[in-house]
């Protein structure tokens, strides 16, 4: 009964803690020499989904991130659900044909992604005319975003961890990703 309870609580803890991150984001980096460090929560959150939920759950996931994330933004409707969906999708096939060894190389990929995250955010804006005022903004911003994103991944995912592993389904369920987690660990 407890472990139902604990797997039925992870989807809305999940998206309570992207909720609490934007709240995080949208006012205590909102000042100028802050705001080139501003951590992305929303963006690190759907990197995980995509790697570790099935196909069905992580894109709902992903849409109500999008949404949470347009709620809080002045972007045109539809611009954060499309750019997550796509970095959901994008990071679905890359997992399907690379292995991401340990916690260093997912660092790393959570800093291309998010390199590519920005410049497919341009991509979009290009569509409708308007990347020319994001560019100037899009070269100040890319650097320390970027290294944000990776420093923040090395502490942000094995609390992800954690956080699944206490709220798998079954202690078969938990012995198993537990094992997942000993093997992508090791050298």
């Amino acid at each position: 009964m407890r472990s139902r309870f604990f797997r039925f609580l992870n989807a809305p803890l999940l998206l309570l803690a992207v909720c609490i991150g934007l709240a995080i984001q949208s006012s205590l980096f909102y000042s100028y020499p802050l705001y080139y460090f501003q951590p992305d929560f929303a963006f690190l959150a759907v990197l995980w989904v995509s790697l570790r939920r099935n196909f069905t759950e992580g894109g709902i996931l992903t849409l109500i991130i999008g949404m949470i994330v347009e709620s809080h933004s002045a972007a045109p409707q539809g611009y954060f659900m499309l750019l997550y969906m796509l970095l959901y999708l994008g990071m679905r096939a890359f997992v399907r044909y690379f292995v991401i060894a340990n916690w260093a190389s997912l660092s790393l990929v959570a800093m291309v992604a998010h390199v590519l995250f920005k410049i497919g955010g341009l991509f979009v804006l290009a569509l409708f005319d308007q990347a020319g005022r994001q560019m100037f903004h899009f070269f100040i911003q890319i650097v320390p975003s970027t290294l944000m994103a990776g420093i923040l991944a090395v502490f942000f995912f094995p609390l992800c961890t954690e956080f699944d592993r206490l709220t798998q389904k079954t202690s078969r369920g938990r012995s198993v990703f537990e094992e997942e987690l000993m093997g992508e660990e090791a050298p």
